[in-house]
């Protein structure tokens, strides 16, 4: 373990977006496949056969939104990090000496 102290970072908002919209994209998508096996007249029903693939497709387009904008923040959050730590240079080996020979 290294002794170099932790730096917490803030906690990215969007992440729970990609939570929120990927559960809320399963939700639906086993909402439909249930449609088949349910009563054709229920309101349900009807509701998400005449617009459960638009629901299904603007779900899917939440999720790559959020996922990279997630993505976009981290990585930038990650640039600042690294670049306000002072860079860690391995302790210097002397070249003149030869590996030792094994086996």
């Amino acid at each position: 373990m290294t002794d170099e102290p932790h730096i917490s970072t803030p906690v990215n908002p969007f992440w729970k977006a990609v939570i929120v919209t990927s559960f809320l994209f399963c939700g639906t998508t086993l909402a439909i496949i249930m449609t088949q096996f349910g009563d054709p007249q229920s309101p349900g029903n009807i509701f998400l056969r005449k617009h459960g693939a638009l629901l299904a497709a603007i779900e899917v387009g939440a999720v790559l939104v959020s996922g990279v904008l997630a993505m976009t923040i981290d990585q930038r959050q990650n640039r600042v990090t690294t670049s306000s730590q002072p860079l860690h240079t391995p302790p210097e080996c002397p070249s003149t000496e030869e590996p030792p020979h094994v086996g």
